[in-house]
């Protein structure tokens, strides 16, 4: 299970860490939550209105080692 997991995405380019909220399985792939903190949504939505579309790679899960 990946639930609460720290993962690092690509969001547009940009490397960001986040951690899995949630995961289930939707039609024929997995549907995944990703939080990657709070933002300012103002600020947020203004840089989504400057793109075209948007581009989202899970780039790996981190496990833990403890």
């Amino acid at each position: 299970m990946i639930k609460n997991k720290n993962t690092l995405v690509e969001y547009n380019g940009k490397n960001k860490a986040g951690i899995i909220k949630s995961s289930s399985k939707f039609l024929a792939r997995h549907s995944v939550f990703i939080s990657v903190g709070l933002v300012d949504i103002n600020k947020y939505l203004k840089n989504l209105s400057n793109c075209e579309t948007l581009n989202i790679k899970i780039l790996g899960v981190i496990e833990d080692r403890g």
